[in-house]
């Protein structure tokens, strides 16, 4: 079986699991200090706050922007659910808007029409490992002195114009399950420029606790593990080197899937493409499917869009004609396996397959 996942376990992790556990694991603690030391470098950011969850940060992020009842925030139907959640969890109301043909992000050219006088806040998604394109997303949001708190649960190290996800906007998020960096069980992690942003997420993680531990807020437990910031360090060192060989497989599919009638993920001049999901759209999506499926290779299918999902159409109601471009490619992608690990035999394997489906 050929995966889109791809658990890697060294000897190394092993150790640091247990050296863990034969000593201080309450959270947070020295793990977690150093994780976010290390992460905090490796995004070239200021502040850096390990969480829970990819979930619990977008959470923590909007009540640390002070989003509230009232408030609209912009964003995408094509993300995990996690992303409106956020903005549900804290009272305010999402406003969604379409994405672009070619990267699958947030359409920069649809936000300002849907600007009001109760929008609060952008929230691009950084969709499969491609940035979304921040620079006129920060113009629009200073134009109209809005916050931007960005998810980038798919792309730990992705660049937009040569510079990292993590220092462009108020405050971003970063998740660690399933994605190129695995903690073991789940993590996440704040990351932000402002000082009196961070120092509210840490409180809010910890039961709204301050440095002294008297709680003064209301606040939650959102503390990551001892354990998995002691993985997430280890993995961290890696990370360069498997988006490179993710990248590498990747140009290994476009060579290779150039003559057939799917259309490759695209990557702008201006983007660093970690290339988390390697998603292709063609004809008879759910054949091709079934069909590598048959031949021993496992892929996936878009998130379902959020505004299809029955607990959104209770709250706001149906967009589905409003959003074209996130329900075409919902309809007709497709994501190969791309994962580092992956060997040159395993990448033909699967474009052979694909090829085949096509001129059967």
């Amino acid at each position: 079986m050929v995966e889109y996942r791809w658990p890697i376990i060294t000897d190394e992790m092993k150790k640091a699991v247990l050296d863990v556990l034969q000593g201080d694991f309450h959270p947070p603690g020295e793990q977690t200090a150093e994780f976010e030391k290390e992460f905090s470098k490796f995004c070239g950011a200021k502040f850096t706050v390990a969480v829970s969850s990819g979930t619990a940060a977008l959470h923590l992020s909007a009540l640390a922007c002070g989003i509230g009842p009232g408030d609209e925030i912009i964003t995408t139907s094509n993300s995990m659910s996690s992303s409106v959640d956020s903005v549900l969890f804290v009272g305010a109301k999402p406003v969604l808007v379409d994405i672009n043909k070619e990267t699958f992000n947030i359409d920069a050219e649809k936000i300002e029409e849907k600007i009001t006088s109760k929008t609060k806040a952008i929230l691009p998604v950084h969709i499969n490992g491609h940035p979304a394109d921040m620079d006129p997303i920060i113009e629009l949001a200073e134009k109209h002195d809005l916050i931007v708190f960005d998810d980038a649960c798919h792309a730990a190290g992705t660049k937009y114009k040569e510079k990292r996800l993590g220092n462009m906007g108020d405050i971003s998020s970063f998740s660690f399950v399933s994605k190129n960096m695995t903690v073991g069980g789940d993590g996440g992690m704040v990351v932000t420029n402002k000082e009196e942003l961070a120092e509210k997420v840490k409180m809010l993680r910890r039961h709204g606790r301050n440095e002294k531990g008297v709680q003064v807020m209301l606040g939650y437990n959102y503390r990551i593990s001892e354990i998995a910031s002691a993985l997430g360090r280890l993995q961290l060192k890696k990370l360069d080197e498997w988006n490179k060989l993710r990248r590498k497989n990747a140009k290994c599919y476009e060579e290779l899937l150039k003559d057939t009638p799917t259309n490759c993920p695209v990557e702008k001049s201006w983007a660093y493409h970690v290339y988390l999901f390697y998603f292709i759209e063609g004809p008879e999506r759910d054949k091709l499917q079934n069909f590598l499926k048959n031949k021993g290779i496992r892929t996936r299918t878009p998130y379902q869009p959020i505004h299809t999902l029955p607990y959104f159409v209770e709250r706001c109601g149906k967009l589905d004609k409003d959003l074209p471009i996130t329900m075409r490619h919902f309809a007709n992608s497709l994501a190969l396996p791309v994962y580092p690990t992956m060997t040159k035999e395993d990448i033909e394997h699967v474009a052979e397959s694909v090829i085949e489906f096509y001129v059967k």
